[in-house]
């Protein structure tokens, strides 16, 4: 690509955020231009004396502010507004397309600028962030049929608030590595307070499944069988196991020989699997990392697939003596390798969803995981407490509160066993 001199043509803008110039007239060095983003000056300097070697350079100014060469103070004084802009400009996510970069852009102008877009980086807190959704919450129009009148309720989408949840917990995050912030002020930011109730529960904050996403045990049962028909026929078993004792997807993918105890009976869950994008420092794409809320617990081996489990811990000895297992994985992928879910979603899980009836298993994966805890919690004799701890929630009354609230049939047999007594 020609790049034009320097005056009054434009130069070529590279990574959105530096002009290039060819060499004027009596220099043979490329000229880079850019604005400070702390001062709002421009800035100049020499490109070398090729096109290449004057990208090169500016990546490395790319590189250097998104590293955080500017002092802090600096940075922590700059205006919300000025921060999300090179946040939005400077090529932080290489897989946004132009339409969600354009989306994320009119998300802050329409819901997050007029909260705090003038507020500096170091004065925001994780209240500034729930002012927001719950400026998306209450948002109101004017009534079309009473001009004049009370406004009504706008009715944000569930799904769009989940995204602005997402871009600012996405924000929060790059502010803090970058020098804006102290903290990840997103810690801790509980969507569920903003979310429309769809069902009344005992806690008025968990947020409720309902059940047209709860599975029963016998589609669950229909899901395994069609896994096992796959060219990994061990993710049967694995759903099997989510759909009794709930483990998540992860916590499954990292499940080896040394989880397994069958002498008391128990599986445990110390670790998951996380994906990561891969680099130079990662060239795997995923690493080893702990259960969500770092609950690191035991779950029960069930008589139901106790038989197939002991099967499968011999297969994966085999495995191993044969240099195709190397971490002693129960759920690999076919190469004996951890499976990370974007590639098991297309490769295993999809086709054995295929392979059922039409409409026969209109859930996601995780959906296993709201079978066994409603199962669990409607089975006669467990207790709340227990539930919770095999499902790893750090609080029995949010597992109650978000599951409970499914089905109604507890209530009947509640009052069958009061009336009895009072008999």
């Amino acid at each position: 690509m020609e790049v034009p001199q320097t005056g009054r043509q434009k130069g070529e803008t590279y990574r959105q955020f530096v002009t290039l110039y060819r060499p004027a007239k009596g220099s043979k060095y490329y000229r880079l231009l850019w604005t400070d983003p702390v001062t709002g000056k421009r800035r100049e300097r020499k490109g070398g004396t090729t096109l290449a070697g004057a990208r090169a350079k500016s990546d490395e100014i790319v590189a250097q502010l998104m590293e955080g060469s500017p002092p802090e103070s600096a940075r922590a004084n700059m205006l919300a507004r000025d921060a999300f802009a090179i946040y939005i400009q400077m090529d932080q996510h290489p897989k946004w397309q132009e339409r969600e970069q354009q989306n994320q852009a009119s998300r802050y102008r329409v819901w997050i600028d007029p909260v705090i877009g003038n507020k500096r980086c170091a004065q925001l807190r994780r209240s500034d962030l729930e002012a927001v959704l719950a400026s998306m919450r209450d948002a109101t129009v004017p009534d079309p049929d009473n001009p004049g009148g009370p406004e009504i309720s706008r009715g944000i989408k569930t799904a769009t608030m989940q995204r602005a949840r997402s871009q600012l917990g996405q924000w929060a995050r790059w502010l803090h590595e970058n020098g804006y912030t102290t903290s990840n002020i997103a810690t801790g930011l509980d969507l569920a307070k903003f979310l429309p109730r769809r069902t009344q529960a005992i806690d008025p904050l968990a947020p409720i499944v309902p059940p047209s996403l709860i599975p029963s045990q016998d589609q669950c049962n229909a899901l395994a069988d069609a896994l096992e028909l796959g060219t990994t026929p061990w993710w049967g078993l694995a759903c099997r196991i989510a759909s009794t004792v709930g483990p998540r997807y992860g916590e499954l993918a990292a499940m080896d020989l040394n989880s397994v105890d069958l002498t008391n009976g128990t599986l445990s869950i110390r670790r998951s699997l996380v994906p990561v994008p891969k680099s130079d420092a990662n060239p795997l794409g995923w690493k080893w990392g702990t259960p969500k809320n770092k609950q690191l617990r035991q779950v029960p081996i069930l008589k139901a697939w106790r038989p197939a489990l002991e099967a499968r811990l011999a297969e994966v000895e085999k495995e191993h003596e044969a240099g195709k297992n190397e971490y002693r994985l129960l759920f690999p992928s076919l190469r004996g390798r951890p499976y990370r879910q974007n590639n098991w979603y297309g490769s295993t899980y999809r086709k054995a969803v295929d392979r059922l009836p039409e409409g026969g298993w209109p859930f996601t994966w995780h959906a296993t995981r709201h079978a066994a805890a409603s199962w669990m919690l409607h089975t006669d004799g467990m207790r709340e407490v227990h539930v919770a701890t095999i499902l790893g929630h750090s609080d029995p009354q949010f597992t109650r509160a978000r599951y409970l609230g499914v089905e109604r049939g507890y209530l009947e047999q509640s009052a069958g066993l009061l009336d009895a007594a009072l008999s």
